[in-house]
């Protein structure tokens, strides 16, 4: 037989044992909980930003379609160009179909002008019936500040 002492010396640590390891799983409990708090924070982040998304692109769609339906049934000659890196005019970019049809080009070859290249009268011409009045210019940057 063991001597009481020692006896009792084993069992307070015994006790001591089944104390860390209770704190021990206390602990990872509460660290658990805080990783399931964090992660359920971040899905709910992630599920309103995905909604957000969701109404931004909704409304880009609904903006998009609107500047087409315009862009399409107006009988004004109409172009968006791209802006080169010194400011100036670059390709156009799109045409409406007024302007290929009022100038005579197809849309193809419109594409690989400038707005430079196209010469208008500064008063309506009796042949061509167009003058540089009567064309809407948007340039790539005006178009993406407004849709925005």
């Amino acid at each position: 037989m063991l001597d009481p002492v020692i006896m009792i010396i084993v069992q307070g640590f015994l006790v001591l044992v089944l104390a860390i390891w209770v704190l021990y799983l206390l602990m990872r409990l509460r660290e658990q909980r805080k990783a399931r708090q964090l992660l359920t924070a971040g899905c709910e982040q992630f599920q309103q930003k995905s909604n957000s998304l969701e109404t931004d692109l909704a409304a880009s769609r609904a903006g998009q379609e609107w500047y087409q339906l315009l862009f399409s049934n107006t009988r004004d000659m109409v172009f968006v160009h791209a802006i080169t890196g010194e400011g100036l005019p670059g390709l156009i970019l799109d045409a409406n179909e007024t302007l290929c049809r009022r100038l005579g080009y197809p849309r193809e070859d419109i594409l690989k002008l400038a707005p430079g290249d196209i010469e208008a009268a500064e008063t309506p011409v009796a042949t061509s019936g167009y003058s540089r009045s009567d064309m809407v210019v948007l340039s790539d940057d005006y178009v993406r500040k407004h849709q925005e």
